[in-house]
């Protein structure tokens, strides 16, 4: 009986210790904003999602602010609304830390195409709207980095396939499709080249970006806790599927195992990445002590095999 209640009590501080440990509030330290950039049309309205980091922070009270309100306005959660061509800056900053905020480029531009006249007219034909998701450096060709899967998820499916069509742009590829070849053989830095591109002939980066934005455009996101590279790591993974992925693919696939398994990640990027996955729960930042089951160990150590 003596042994059962020195049994009880331990595992009872044990419990305390815990939940007190999960209650204690940590301060704010930086503040993500998605997507990076918006790019809209007068009148369209956008919701901006924000990750505070740490996740558990008590100071998540938001101060939102537009440059420019000719141009958009947001409201006090963060719901952008277009109101006139131009260009302005979006602002999300901590009430409780003044040095503490995040900014975001905001574009707003009437939706225009030019016909064989070369006159600008405006179309209604929602089948043929293009919106052009520009850089501020126009040397560049949108996207000129890695996108994360934040960034993509809080894409609409029309963006997704512009975005798609963008880098198949870059890459030389002729469209078929006549309003889209039209569009970008306006575009200076648009080489035709050929009706055969594949992701095979891109850069590792845009082949990338291309397989995340087509896995988002063809898989129902919204479904309730649907990730799909959280899926995609609960069977059991082949040598011949994982020597097709791409790099990017690869390491992706490796820190969701961990993440799956609660792992707290230290680089921002990756952490506001799954911190905005309903799924996630980080807890643990020590990797060495992460247990993993015998299917995730085992997916683990055929993507590290193809990891360079």
């Amino acid at each position: 009986m003596k042994k059962l209640l020195t049994t009880f009590f331990g595992l009872a501080l044990v419990f305390s210790m815990i939940t007190g440990c999960s209650s204690a509030s940590q301060p704010l330290k930086s503040i993500a904003i998605y997507p990076k950039t918006l790019n809209l049309k007068p009148k369209d309205t956008k919701q901006l999602k924000t990750v505070l980091t740490p996740k558990d922070t008590e100071d998540t009270s938001l101060i939102w602010s537009s440059s420019d309100e000719n141009v958009a306005k947001v409201s006090d959660k963060g719901k952008v609304t277009a109101v006139g061509s131009g260009s302005c800056t979006i602002t999300a900053a901590s009430s409780k830390y003044s040095k503490i905020s995040k900014d975001i480029a905001v574009t707003v531009k009437a939706e225009e195409t030019t016909n064989t006249n070369n006159t600008i007219t405006t179309t209604s034909d929602t089948s043929n709207v293009i919106t052009y998701v520009a850089p501020a450096d126009t040397t560049q060709v949108y996207p000129s980095y890695y996108l994360s899967e934040a960034e993509v998820s809080a894409m609409d499916k029309q963006t997704i396939q512009f975005v798609i069509n963008q880098i198949y742009a870059k890459n030389g590829y002729i469209f078929q499709t006549q309003s889209y070849q039209d569009y970008f053989s306006q575009m200076s830095w648009y080489k035709p080249i050929s009706h055969n591109i594949s992701p095979s002939d891109m850069s590792a980066m845009d082949r990338a970006n291309v397989n995340l934005l087509i896995k988002y455009r063809d898989t129902s996101i919204n479904d309730v806790g649907y990730i799909w590279t959280y899926y995609a790591t609960n069977s059991q993974l082949t040598e011949s599927y994982v020597r097709q992925l791409s790099q990017y693919d690869i390491q992706l696939l490796i820190n969701t195992i961990y993440a799956k398994n609660g792992y707290l990640f230290h680089t921002p990027e990756i952490l506001a990445m799954f911190n905005s996955q309903p799924w996630y729960h980080g807890t643990q930042s020590d990797q060495s002590k992460i247990s993993l089951s015998s299917l995730d160990q085992s997916n683990l150590n055929l993507l590290v095999a193809h990891r360079q």
